[in-house]
């Protein structure tokens, strides 16, 4: 070797066999973790797929009147919890809607099911289906605008509250 270059006569491989072991056993370790990754998000994918899955017989057993009114509990509940967000000093706001949303949403993909509502549902049309759409469509809304108060708004009220009190 000249000037820290390898020469031609550099081999690729390891001569040592404990080296060609050793980055064998890298490799093998990495591959390994990699693998359990994929198989973490493919069974939380399965999981998740599984619960939106009806029992047969199951959709549409609710009565119209009745998923309306869980519609408008869930709407209540989604606007109850808005304004309790915007109450949230700074940036915690996000935190808390994120811990809430989940429930929420899984509530209202049970409802979903029950009622033959949601993607790929028969209930889609009419006025059901229509305050569906628009319920999914007011959560994402509110979810985007949670965040947007967090990240721009929070950081300026935890700043207020700290010069009000005096820290």
């Amino acid at each position: 070797m000249t000037g820290g270059r390898p020469s031609d006569t550099t081999p690729l491989v390891p001569r040592r066999p404990i080296t060609l072991a050793l980055r064998l056993f890298h490799i093998g370790f990495a591959l390994f973790f990699v693998g359990l990754l994929v198989v973490g998000i493919v069974r939380s994918l399965l999981r998740e797929a599984e619960g939106q899955r009806l029992p047969p017989g199951a959709c549409g057993q609710q009565a119209p009147a009745d998923c309306l009114r869980e519609l408008r509990g869930l709407r209540d509940e989604l606007e109850a919890e808005v304004a309790q967000v915007e109450r949230t000093a700074g940036t915690a706001a996000a935190s808390e809607w994120d811990g809430w949303s989940v429930g929420w949403r899984e509530r209202h993909r049970s409802l979903q099911a029950r009622c033959c509502l949601g993607p790929d549902r028969k209930g889609e049309g009419g006025p059901l289906g229509r305050a569906d759409r628009e319920l999914s469509e007011l959560e994402r809304l509110y979810a985007v605008h949670v965040v947007q108060f967090a990240h721009e708004v929070g950081p300026a009220v935890e700043a207020l509250g700290r010069d009000l009190s005096g820290h």
